[in-house]
């Protein structure tokens, strides 16, 4: 299920990538039809933790199980979230940049990153 404008590059497509081992730890909402998550991550052999830092969304980590330290620090980056807009703009930058180096996105460069997260309201 591909949303009208996706959030992160893997976006609907994470599934396919870490079946073909391009993509080892998945990040998604709770707003997609879990059972169709869940199934295929069981079918693929994925584990899985949450990380609640909003009452109203869970987010689902689902990870190779040799990856599950990626995975932990996901869900510290994640439950860092509250802080997020007291950080400073280099400590979001990093903040982003590890996130994205964890979910497998090619790594940009900091003023990319900068737009995205610190110049653009985030």
């Amino acid at each position: 299920m591909i949303k009208e404008k996706p959030i992160g590059p893997h976006e609907g497509i994470e599934f396919e990538l870490y079946e073909k081992g391009l993509k080892n730890v998945i990040l998604l909402a709770d707003d997609l039809p879990l059972d169709d998550v869940f199934s295929e991550a069981k079918r693929l052999g994925a584990e899985f933790i949450t990380a609640t830092y909003n009452p109203l969304v869970t987010s689902y980590i689902f990870y190779r199980p040799s990856h599950k330290q990626q995975a932990l620090r996901l869900k510290e980056l994640l439950l860092e979230m509250p802080l997020y807009n007291n950080f400073t703009r280099d400590r979001k930058i990093e903040h982003e940049r590890e996130t994205g180096r964890i979910l497998g996105y090619e790594v940009v460069n900091s003023s990319d990153i900068g737009l995205f997260c610190c110049d653009s309201g985030r």
